[in-house]
């Protein structure tokens, strides 16, 4: 015979299997969002980065801003950023973008590259002399450490740094 107090607790059991089926199904649905907004922002870098390979300096920064709105803490789009916007010669944003990519992965080579490069260009050359000799007592490649090397002296020996050094 079935009584009241067995159904109540069937349907206890029945409910709370639903209810984990939600919880499941809403996780389930947010990891998939997350994933779709991680791939949209690695998109947007990838444009940037062709973008700004093919010279198309404008279309980068749009790129680059748009990954930094689905991801304030990627540090290879500040570097993007900073890059496109001092080949644009706009340097107080390209000082701003390498100084958040700085704050966000303070070993991206290329982030103290172009720091230096925006600080340089305002006309500053210790400290863009100090930014490219930071980055030089990083663990580069032969390849990165004699652009870097190039650059301290062509800075060093500019007329606008004479008598600077690191």
């Amino acid at each position: 015979m079935v009584t009241i107090p067995m159904i109540w607790k069937y349907l206890k059991i029945i409910l709370l299997t639903l209810l984990g089926c939600f919880v499941v199904l809403v996780i389930a649905v947010s990891i998939y969002d997350h994933l779709q907004e991680k791939e949209v922002v690695i998109a947007e870098v990838k444009h940037g980065d062709e973008s700004a390979d093919w010279g198309f300096f404008e279309s980068a920064v749009n790129s680059y801003i748009e990954a930094i709105k689905l991801d304030p803490h990627l540090a290879t789009a500040y570097e993007g950023l900073a890059r496109s916007y001092n080949v644009l010669e706009k340097y107080d944003e390209a000082l701003t973008a390498s100084n958040k990519c700085i704050e966000l992965d303070s070993k991206n080579f290329d982030c103290w590259i172009h720091k230096g490069y925006a600080i340089y260009s305002q006309g500053d050359c210790t400290a863009a002399i100090a930014a490219l000799y930071h980055a030089s007592m990083m663990n580069n490649s032969s390849a990165e450490q004699g652009f870097v090397d190039r650059g301290l002296k062509s800075f060093m020996n500019s007329e606008a740094c004479a008598g600077v050094s690191p």
